[in-house]
This record gives C-alpha cells, sequence and structure tokens, in this order.
C-alpha cells in the first residue's frame, strides 16, 4: 500500500496503489487527502479480509444501491414499524435516491458518502422545479438511513464495512419550542373550525402532545380530568410516550369547549374520538393536520413562527406564571423527571420570580375577548372573516357524512391521513408497490 504524487502535464495527481489477490491495482485522484482517505479504507478492508478469512466477501458488489434498497425493503421492511417505512421512503424519495441511486455498492467509501453530504447541503435536489437545500440536521437524518442501509449490506456481505461508521454528524442548533402569549394561539384558534380549535386548547390548556390528542376517546373525559394513556402514531393507538396513564386537571376554558364540541359531536359511545377525522372512524396524523389545519391557520392569523408544540410549552409557562412549584409543573407537564422540567423551563422560573401571579384562566378569558373584538372590529370594516367552520353544528355534520359525499377538494381522507404523501411522491414504482403492500 502506498500513495504517490504524479504529474500529468500541468496537472498534479495522486495515486494509491495496493496488491489485492497477486494483482496489483491503482486507483488516482485528484488531491493528496482523498488518495490518503482510499488508502486507510482499502487498509481496513483488506485487514477485515485477512481476519474473517472465508466469511468475507471477495470483493464488494456492483448492484446500484436503488436494487439493494428495493431488495432490502422487501426482504427486511416486513418487520419495521409503519412510522419508520414513512419516513426512510420520504428520505430515499427525496434526498438518497435522486442523488447516488444509481452508485454501485462498490463505489460507496468513505469519500463518496462525504461527496453526498456535501451536495445535499450546497446544491440540494430540485423539487416541483424548486432548489431544495437540506440543512445540517436534515442531512444528519438523512445520513442516519443512508447508514442504516450500507449496514445491512455489510450484514448481506454485499460491501466490506460501512462507510458512514465514524464520520461525524454535522452540528447544529437544536430548535426550541416556545412559549406563546394566549392571545396569539387564541388568534390561530379563531381561524380554524371547532374541531381543529379544540385541539389546541387541549394542547395548550391541558398539555397534552398532539399524538396524544389525536388519540383521545370520550371515556378519557371526565369531569374534573383527562386520562392520557395512548397515543396515535402513524395512523394507529398506542402507549404513550411517558408509559402509563395519568391524569391531567380540565381547567374551565377547556371545559367549556369539551362540553361544546360534545354538544356538535354527539358521540355513539364512550370508545369515540374526540376529534376523528372528517370521515369519523379514521385517527388523524400531526403531518397531516400540521400542514392542512395548522399551517394555513397560522398564516392567515399573521403569526411569524410557531408549531403545534409550543402550545404544550406555553401550558407550562403558564402554569409557572400562575405561581406553580416545579414539582407541580413536572407532574403536569409529565416530565419523568424535576430534572427534565429544568432543562426546558429554567428561563421561565427566572424571569417570573418575585412577579405578581397570573391566573391561566384570567389569562385565557381575556385572550379569547381581545380576539373577539378584533374579529368584530374587522368584520365592521369589511376585512374577510375567518376561513374555519365557525358553526359548530355543521362541523359534525362534515363528520358524520359518508364518504364522498359533502367533501370538497381539500377534504381529509383517512388513507391521506395514515400514509401521508411519501410513497404518492416517491419516482420508484416497485418500491411504491412495496410499501404498499406492507402497509396494507
Amino acid at each position: 500500500m502506498s500513495v504517490q504524487k504524479r504529474k500529468l502535464g500541468r496537472r498534479t495527481r495522486w495515486v494509491a496503489r495496493w496488491e489485492e489477490e497477486g494483482r496489483h491495482r491503482q486507483r488516482t485522484f485528484d488531491t493528496q487527502a482523498e488518495a490518503v482517505a482510499f488508502d486507510g479504507e482499502i487498509k481496513a478492508q483488506l485487514r477485515r479480509r485477512r481476519q474473517l478469512g472465508g466469511f468475507a466477501p471477495s470483493e464488494a458488489s456492483d448492484l446500484p444501491l436503488r436494487d439493494y434498497v428495493r431488495r432490502c425493503w422487501r426482504q427486511r421492511g416486513v418487520a419495521w414499524a409503519d412510522t419508520t417505512k414513512e419516513t426512510w421512503a420520504d428520505v430515499l424519495d427525496s434526498w438518497i435516491l435522486p442523488l447516488i441511486g444509481d452508485v454501485p455498492l462498490r463505489d460507496m467509501n468513505r469519500a463518496r458518502v462525504r461527496e453526498f453530504r456535501a451536495q445535499m447541503r450546497e446544491e440540494g435536489v430540485r423539487v416541483n422545479g424548486r432548489r431544495r437545500v437540506a440543512t445540517a440536521n436534515r442531512a444528519n437524518a438523512v445520513m442516519t438511513v443512508l447508514s442504516a442501509f450500507l449496514g445491512y449490506a455489510v450484514d448481506d456481505e454485499l460491501i466490506p464495512e460501512n462507510p458512514c461508521r465514524d464520520i461525524r454528524r454535522l452540528p447544529h442548533k437544536p430548535s426550541k419550542h416556545r412559549a406563546h402569549p394566549p392571545v396569539v394561539l387564541e388568534r390561530i384558534r379563531a381561524r380554524m373550525g371547532e374541531r381543529d380549535a379544540l385541539v389546541v386548547s387541549l394542547m395548550y390548556l391541558a398539555g397534552l402532545r398532539p399524538e396524544e390528542v389525536f388519540a383521545l376517546q370520550w371515556r378519557h373525559v371526565g369531569e374534573r380530568v383527562l386520562l392520557i394513556e395512548q397515543a396515535a402514531t402513524g395512523g394507529k393507538i398506542k402507549g404513550t410516550k411517558t408509559g402509563p396513564g395519568a391524569t391531567v386537571e380540565i381547567v374551565p376554558p377547556l371545559a367549556e369547549d369539551l362540553a361544546s364540541w360534545r354538544r356538535a359531536l354527539q358521540p355513539a359511545s364512550g370508545d369515540d374520538l374526540v376529534v376523528p377525522s372528517r370521515q369519523g372512524d379514521g385517527v388523524m396524523t400531526l403531518r397531516y393536520w400540521r400542514a392542512k389545519v395548522w399551517h394555513p391557520a397560522r398564516f392567515e392569523a399573521e403569526v411569524a413562527q410557531a408549531t403545534p408544540y409550543d402550545c404544550r410549552h406555553t401550558f407550562g409557562s403558564l402554569l409557572i406564571h400562575e405561581g406553580r412549584d416545579i414539582l407541580e409543573v413536572q407532574r403536569a407537564m409529565r416530565h419523568a423527571s424535576a430534572r427534565t422540567t429544568l432543562e426546558h423551563y429554567a428561563h421561565e422560573f427566572a424571569e417570573w420570580k418575585g412577579r405578581d401571579k397570573v391566573s391561566l384562566v384570567e389569562a385565557v378569558a381575556d385572550a379569547r375577548a381581545a380576539v373577539a373584538a378584533e374579529l368584530a372590529a374587522a368584520a365592521g370594516a369589511g376585512a374577510p372573516g375567518p376561513t374555519g367552520d365557525a358553526d359548530a353544528s355543521s362541523v359534525a355534520q362534515k363528520l358524520r357524512t359518508p364518504s364522498g359525499e359533502g367533501e370538497g377538494d381539500g377534504a381529509e381522507n383517512p388513507d391521506d391521513e395514515r400514509d401521508g404523501r411519501y410513497w404518492a411522491r416517491t419516482s420508484d414504482p416497485q418500491l411504491v408497490e412495496l410499501v404498499l403492500s406492507q402497509l396494507s
């Protein structure tokens, strides 16, 4: 094994040489760093082959990554969770297959993987005629999926080692949820129908996670507390993130919202979902609700930055403003420990120390009165009102409308909510077929 400098006309090239199975081989690179990196990879491969003996592959496969992904999906995908399939298919469709789907496995070395990551960050991909560049966080997520498939290729003895191993993640600042004044969230609620406004109320007046809201059934709604014992993920209901069931106090504004929606919906039994899909029998997903309901309402309310999880963070902030101590906030937020609560709300405790207490109920009442006055003033000035379903009975009628009747172009389809957009967008029809067959 050696790396040598070579002059080719006016250009300087670097050649990595090695001997394999009695044959002399070489590969030429533009820079010394690339040649040295490749030299190290070859040494590691040869060392691994000597250690494995007859169990080591004699030569890396020339199978294109696209074909291996399809085969791996068919063989291993039957054991994956639906949410894993949804996330991975979206990453494959958006980034991996368009950029390196035709690269043979034998050429997937560390240098090629680093080049792929740089391409995501600098050049990106074209989506609907627009260039999409990966953030550092997105690039790390894509590299995780790529590493998983290349790890499977190592298990299948198609490549000697995983080239993603030991490639450090890109540094990035994790996004933090924000606490908003109640009037901001009430402006967003005012642009929604009654069902979706209740989703926001459950998040910012009870601290529920969106997945817990979508799995909530009427049997979980008591006179004074909510029982949280399940969550909806990928359109299916399962246990919660925090394990055993917990209870959350129902504050008066939330009690009013729940009572009004119950009268409009008229659930048949306690097993009915509190916020079902339009067809009334499906489980909503956060991805669908965020894209079709939350963001349009946020844009109409002219709120620059806000996520559904900000509602839960606002609930924690309101409790602190009421003067609750850290243990009370921990129990209400259902954090595993007080340390977790401090990690999220230490700044809130410090900022509010010594200030006058503000009742959650009064803060919400003031916010709703302010938003009602804003809407009345806008209506008097001839401005368009909220686009959401203002009449609760009309919302309930939509929920009870059979599929295909009374639904507009923007109607929610249970299949759309469960499966999202990923296989409808993929350019690989065989991968589409595999995903659909395994999710059916």
